[in-house]
């Protein structure tokens, strides 16, 4: 511990210690830092390239007020401050402490480097898996989302979150799910959106072992012929997260109207592969998305996996798609969204715009391809 007597920025990192092996999990990270002359406005720490966590002062520490007597506040100037390593990759991740005063640049104040470990399965005390969804009056695909998911989910371990919903459908789902309600005024608002749906993952992290989140008309399939169902495949799941491959399934001109009671893909031929619909929604690590969940920033980036498909149902049935942009263009909208045009797609009802989106979306540029046999069972 240094005593140095000029107004630099002290502080150390006390544990974990240079060379020391960590969990891939919850770090404490203790020590402390105090400038001189005055308070510090900003401290941080930071892992590796990922963002600031905030530090607070305040842990009493007496054996730095015994190296620096003549500054008042050195006492106090211990932190315990929790990291989430649980996106890191296994090797070594150098750890700084950054502290500003008023007006002024962060600066490095002190650096450990540590060995984080691969971790072991199952984690201690966790449940292994979760899925959730939020709905706001889905009659019709909310009970086929929890049917599917239904197959490798315990009632216990389904979550929907229902978003002011008016219609009854969250209304009868005791002993099929878990329902929590969430209320904002507006019907749509993405950024309230993203942001609930972010906490509510990460507060499901803290009891199980890895979560999927979905929206609701949002299938994710694990390949039959490579897997026995999406439960194995999440439970052979070795890396913090997987990326899904995305398919958007079209109703073609010459099909019949769906028949919600029988096999959906059953009744329909193609569908187009989507990279906006390669989607990462399972992980066992926390998650940080953009705007309708289309792009993620947390989990270290991987390629889409082909053995993992995400079928997307927005388009399984014209008319049905169309009554459906119309419910929600009548919905209260945040303005903020409106202005900037997010989730224009699900306002489009006028007849000659709706035929052309539907046909031909930004999100149909792949060609049309043919359902293989083997999955055209699995929904």
């Amino acid at each position: 511990m240094s005593g140095a007597g000029d107004d630099t920025i002290q502080g150390h990192i006390d544990a974990p210690a240079a060379g020391d092996a960590v969990a891939r999990g919850m770090l404490t990270v203790t020590g402390w830092t105090f400038a001189p002359d005055g308070p510090l406005e900003r401290v941080l720490l930071v892992a590796g390239s990922g963002a600031g966590v905030p530090v607070r002062l305040g842990v009493w520490r007496p054996d730095v007020r015994e190296v620096f007597p003549a500054v008042v506040h050195a006492g106090a100037c211990g932190f315990e401050t929790p990291l989430d390593l649980r996106a890191e990759a296994a090797g070594p991740l150098r750890i700084a402490l950054l502290a500003a005063r008023a007006g002024e640049p962060l600066r490095e104040v002190a650096a450990t480097t540590v060995t984080v470990e691969a971790p072991s399965r199952p984690r201690d005390g966790a449940r292994p898996r979760a899925a959730f969804t939020i709905a706001h009056d889905e009659p019709t695909m909310l009970p086929i989302w929890l049917r599917y998911y239904g197959r490798f989910f315990a009632p216990d371990d389904l979550f929907v979150l229902a978003h002011d919903t008016g219609d009854g459908s969250t209304d009868t789902l005791a002993g099929l799910c878990n329902v929590v309600p969430v209320h904002r005024d507006a019907a749509f608002d993405h950024r309230w959106l993203r942001t609930v749906v972010e906490d509510f993952q990460a507060f499901l992290l803290r009891s199980y072992d890895t979560v999927l989140f979905t929206e609701v008309d949002e299938f994710v399939v694990a390949d039959p012929s490579r897997h026995g169902g999406l439960d194995a495949y999440i439970d052979a799941l070795e890396g913090p997260a997987a990326r899904c491959s995305g398919f958007n399934v079209v109703h073609q001109e010459d099909e019949p109207a769906i028949r919600w009671e029988d096999p959906l893909l059953a009744q329909r031929r193609c569908w187009h592969a989507s990279l906006a619909y390669s989607k990462r929604l399972l992980a066992r690590v926390p998650l940080q998305w953009s705007q309708g969940f289309h792009g993620e920033y947390a989990a270290p980036d991987a390629p889409p996996d082909p053995d993992l498909m995400l079928i997307h149902l927005h388009r399984i049935d014209y008319d049905w798609c169309l009554e459906r942009h119309r419910r929600s263009a009548a919905r209260d909208w945040n303005a903020q969204d409106r202005d900037a045009g997010a989730g224009v797609q699900n306002r489009i009802v006028e007849p000659v715009e709706f035929e052309e989106w539907f046909r031909r979306g930004p999100d149909l540029d792949a060609p049309p391809e043919l359902i293989p046999d083997h999955i055209r069972g699995v929904l």
